[in-house]
């Protein structure tokens, strides 16, 4: 019975945090990231009679300029648009012509090569979803410290069972356009079934503590790094 409750609460968590997604703010349209460019480099939306400025973030180890569709009314984003790049090292106007998506395509510039080119390269991807796991083995491992897990077998149970869900989250992660309001939806569902998976997984594996305290750290510990995630992850490179 006490395996049920914990379940439908987490469901009902789940369905809070779709709902707060749903009031989320509006997705960009495009994003342009950019390694070792100028400081100053700015990068301009043309239109048929003006150029809209893309909002400049900066990053870790990178700037990204992101294009909403509310900036160009009227307009939305085609598949083929124009792009004035400037800084004081010089300017100049590069085209693309294979956008597909309404909402985060996604495009690398070359300042120095005068390149725009689709995606992420192979490294970048790699390393980011690295990056996201160790996060969440860090989160989660910190989780299940304080309840007070110390046995070897317990952490090789916890390392194996993460490093199953979550690459294989994080790698569909990458692979999706996340500001899509349906890919929301599905990653929601898809942290559910990990959450189930973990705890049949650790209540299998680990004998260091009683079931309810076992079934709760693993719920503890999926829901922190679920909200602390969606904190950090936005500051590092998409």
């Amino acid at each position: 019975m006490n395996k049920k409750i914990l379940l439908i609460l987490l469901l009902l968590v789940s369905l809070t945090t779709q709902v707060a997604f749903a009031n989320s703010a509006e997705p960009p349209g495009l994003i342009i990231y950019c390694y070792g460019g100028p400081l100053d480099l700015q990068i301009y939306y043309v239109t048929d009679d003006s150029e809209v400025e893309l909002y400049k973030q900066g990053e870790v180890g990178e700037v990204l300029f992101k294009l909403y569709l509310s900036d160009i009314p009227g307009e939305g984003v085609d598949n083929k648009a124009k792009f004035h790049i400037v800084s004081s090292k010089g300017d100049y106007y590069l085209d693309i012509d294979d956008m597909e998506d309404e909402y985060y395509n996604l495009y690398r510039l070359s300042f120095n090569k005068r390149t725009l080119s689709k995606g992420a390269n192979t490294f970048r991807a790699v390393l980011l979803v690295g990056i996201r796991i160790t996060m969440t083995i860090i989160i989660e491992g910190t989780i299940y410290f304080l309840f007070g897990y110390r046995k070897k077998a317990t952490w090789k149970a916890f390392l194996i069972i993460n490093l199953i869900t979550q690459g294989a989250l994080n790698i569909w992660f990458g692979l999706q356009s996340v500001y899509m309001g349906g890919l929301l939806f599905v990653l929601i569902l898809a942290e559910i079934i990990i959450l189930i998976v973990e705890a049949i997984y650790m209540l299998k594996h680990v004998v260091e503590m009683n079931e309810g305290c076992m079934i709760l750290t693993v719920i503890v510990a999926n829901m922190t790094s679920f909200y602390l995630g969606f904190k950090l992850i936005p500051l590092l490179p998409i």
